[in-house]
């Protein structure tokens, strides 16, 4: 089969259901959905279930310890609906690698998808045909705009910088070479909030790095699809509307969001760099955070117990399930 959608879904039924819908809503690829909940403790499971035996659909319905996906009949046209159900939350790219990993032999495509967005009409299509016609290209993502302003630009990739960071394309840049009726830029970063994959990509190892519960996981995809001379891009033609950051916002302030992302960044910069230069590099990075921090949005004193913070999590080698939990419930 062509191409697997992959959602995940963790206390946030309404937007799934709405993303699901959209995916249907469409006239042309064929539509296989898995949807897998992440332990959620709201009435998630039930309603995508309600919604589920509503449709004119092929569902399926999997705990994480039984799912096969040979269960599924390929023999019938009407779209196919997979619901895997976790008693807990395994994080966004455990998450994500565990259904890959069950259904990558079955598919060409495998198109991970945030919950909270919506595609829009001939968005898939528009992907998939880019990646037929250019077998040269790992993975892709598309144009991303907001969710509740259609014609402000959210993401759509961007360049890996030498200071081990990244720096998005402009919305000036990206609505230009629309206008140009351009249909494809090149990237060295591209979010997880809709990437693309050819599955031959993944026939060894992970899609996602397991070290970090939540955050960071497409950025060190980048980093590995740039050590590895893997090209990736941005298809211009396809489009989609994101809410933005759903689930980091119902878990975190905006001080432990800020120390979770730079935590995970210096933690995962110390794969692709020398024990040497990454201490040096890391001495480096903090000063560059505090600046930004005390130049924003908050106190000397706050940037200060930040940092702090970032210091001692950045020494760890992962930021897994317990020490998310431990930096998103300390009183900063």
């Amino acid at each position: 089969m062509k191409l697997a959608v992959v959602i995940l879904n963790w206390n946030g039924w309404k937007d799934t259901l709405e993303c699901v819908k959209s995916l249907l809503e469409t006239n042309s690829f064929q539509k296989n959905i898995f949807i897998l909940d992440n332990g959620s403790s709201d009435d998630s499971k039930m309603k995508i279930r309600e919604f589920m035996s509503e449709q004119n659909l092929s569902t399926y319905y999997f705990n994480n310890e039984n799912f096969n996906v040979n269960e599924m009949d390929i023999t019938n046209d009407k779209p196919k609906i997979m619901l895997i159900e976790s008693d807990v939350n395994f994080g966004f790219a455990i998450g994500n690698n565990f259904v890959v990993n069950k259904i990558k032999k079955d598919f060409e495509y495998i198109l991970l998808l945030n919950n909270d967005t919506v595609v829009t009409e001939n968005a898939i299509d528009n992907m998939l045909d880019f990646m037929d016609e250019n077998i040269n290209i790992s993975a892709v993502t598309c144009d991303i705009r907001f969710y509740d302003d259609r014609e402000k630009l959210w993401n759509a990739g961007g360049r890996l910088k030498w200071y081990g960071d990244r720096k998005y394309y402009t919305q000036k840049a990206i609505d230009r070479r629309i206008k140009n009726k351009e249909k494809y830029i090149d990237a060295t970063f591209i979010t997880g909030c809709a990437l693309l994959i050819r599955v031959n990509l993944i026939s060894v190892s992970n899609i996602f790095t397991e070290r970090f519960f939540f955050g960071e996981e497409d950025f060190n995809f980048c980093r590995r699809m740039k050590r590895d001379k893997r090209k990736i891009g941005v298809v211009l033609d396809s489009v989609i509307y994101h809410k933005v950051s759903s689930s980091i916002n119902k878990m975190s302030t905006n001080k432990h969001k800020f120390i979770i992302h730079f935590s995970n960044r210096i933690v995962d910069n110390r794969e692709f760099y020398t024990k040497k230069y990454w201490l040096m590099w890391r001495l480096f990075y903090l000063a560059l955070i505090f600046v930004k921090l005390v130049t924003s949005r908050f106190s000397f004193s706050e940037s200060k117990k930040i940092i702090g913070q970032i210091q001692k999590y950045s020494l760890y080698e992962s930021i897994g399930a317990n020490v998310f939990k431990e930096i998103r419930e300390a009183n900063i």
